[in-house]
């Protein structure tokens, strides 16, 4: 399951439990993890560790979801971005979609997330 450019993977959620849950299943996958629990913490990692990939949860405080992504992208494009939530209006499901950012549900389904960060 390891990435070819090792850049590491940002878990970004403020749930602790979630936040520590997917880092160990993670790390035990091979993967460099940085951790943030909110969205501007999310954007200081994304500038200072160049991740590949952020696993993003929506309802963060200091800075949401959609507008944490919007800051990503416009910092790096390469950088994919996997949404986390278990807050998911419509609004937001049709901006992802239209963006081309994938969903994992809460509960979280560690077998979908893998297949979608291999």
């Amino acid at each position: 399951m390891a990435r070819p450019d090792r850049r590491p993977i940002l878990v970004a959620d403020d749930e602790p439990e979630i936040r520590d849950l997917l880092e160990e299943y993670l790390r035990a996958s091979g993967y460099d993890v940085v951790t943030a629990a909110n969205g501007l913490e999310a954007l200081w990692a994304v500038k200072h560790t160049s991740p590949g990939l952020v696993l993003l949860d929506l309802a963060m405080p200091r800075l949401g979801g959609l507008e944490a992504i919007k800051h990503i992208q416009k910092f790096d494009p390469s950088i994919r971005i996997v949404v986390v939530t278990g807050q998911l209006t419509r609004d937001a499901a049709v901006k992802l979609r239209d963006l081309g950012i994938p969903i994992v549900p809460k509960p979280l389904d560690l077998e979908v997330l893998r297949e979608l960060i291999a």
